[in-house]
């Protein structure tokens, strides 16, 4: 009710400095009233593909990949790190001077 008040409250005052000829402050509320919404996404994808729409249902879901994600067992996250550094040379990580000219030069030509 209050909300359904303000807003006609709002739009009455912009027909006012319409009315009035106040372009600066008519598109000043305009803007005003278009950047302070925000539209919140509220649905994800269940682990199966499913869309999921529910507040709590979507709340779960993230707290479950989260959980996944942070809680994982340190073997996987040990053996990966091995596995790339066995990949790259201690040598070939460690940029040139040439190297990090050349790359300064690129990024100044953007």
């Amino acid at each position: 009710m209050k909300k359904k008040q303000h807003e006609n409250n709002q739009v009455e005052r912009l027909e006012e400095l319409g009315q009035q000829h106040q372009t600066r402050k008519f598109y000043r509320d305009i803007n005003k009233l278009r950047k302070d919404f925000k539209l919140r996404i509220t649905i994800c994808k269940s682990k199966n593909g499913d869309i999921i729409t529910e507040k709590g249902d979507t709340l779960n879901r993230w707290k479950d990949h989260f959980h996944e994600l942070l809680n994982s067992t340190e073997q996987n996250k040990g053996s990966s790190v091995t596995q790339d550094h066995k990949d790259t040379n201690e040598e070939d990580s460690t940029p040139t001077i040439e190297e990090t000219g050349n790359g300064n030069s690129k990024i100044k030509e953007l």
